[in-house]
């Protein structure tokens, strides 16, 4: 855990929907490095890049997975928390290699879903990552996930992560995760939800590999 964050890490964990301004502020120790990003890069996501990138520049190995880890649970993101602990290498080493979102082993039965597991949901044919599976289907998923009827809050989803596709998907699914949407949180209700939006491949394939 108190190895340095390989950069492939650092990227998927830009993807993910969090407040980069309080993260940035508790790594980065500097509010002009904030307004510097706030106002160079065009897009959320490319701020929370930027922002950890240049937190891995500034402290090199002291860069590590425990401080991120710790970040999170400051600023109340227990899940994010999650992910990033699953992404510690085995033995305390580097993982500067290929992108591990999961442990290594073999799963054995899954779970309750996850963010981690969503991005990198393991099959008997490949990896799955079910965010970028719904891709630009998410506002029909996102409206009987949410049990959004009127598509308000998906719409307020897609304004504040400026329309990028695998951020609002993921927002959606992280409020289903926190139990703001359709209970059980558990993978039938996923697929149920993946089945009325008419992503019927992605619905039998998460099936498969959730039995």
């Amino acid at each position: 855990m108190d190895s340095e964050c390989s950069m492939d890490h650092l990227l998927d964990i830009a993807l993910l929907a969090f407040d980069w301004k309080s993260v940035g502020r508790r790594l980065l120790n500097s509010e002009q490095n904030i307004e510097d990003i706030s106002r160079n890069e065009p897009s959320e996501e490319n701020r929370r890049e930027k922002m950890l990138m240049m937190w891995r520049a500034q402290k090199g190995s002291a860069a590590t997975y425990r401080v991120l880890i710790q970040v999170f649970e400051k600023i109340g993101n227990g899940r994010l928390a999650q992910v990033v602990t699953k992404m510690v290498p085995r033995g305390g080493g580097s993982c500067n290699g290929a992108h591990r979102m999961i442990p290594e082993d073999p799963p054995g039965p899954l779970g309750e879903p996850s963010i981690a597991l969503l991005m990198a949901l393991p099959s008997r044919v490949a990896t799955i990552n079910v965010i970028q599976r719904i891709g630009v289907n998410y506002s029909t998923f996102g409206i009987f996930l949410l049990n959004d009827d009127n598509g308000t809050l998906v719409d307020a989803l897609k304004s504040q992560h400026l329309l990028n596709a695998e951020n609002i998907t993921t927002a959606i699914l992280q409020r289903w995760l926190e139990g703001k949407g359709k209970t059980p949180v558990s993978w039938a209700t996923l697929i149920g939800a993946l089945r009325q939006a008419t992503l019927n491949t992605l619905a039998d394939q998460i099936e498969a590999a959730t039995k």
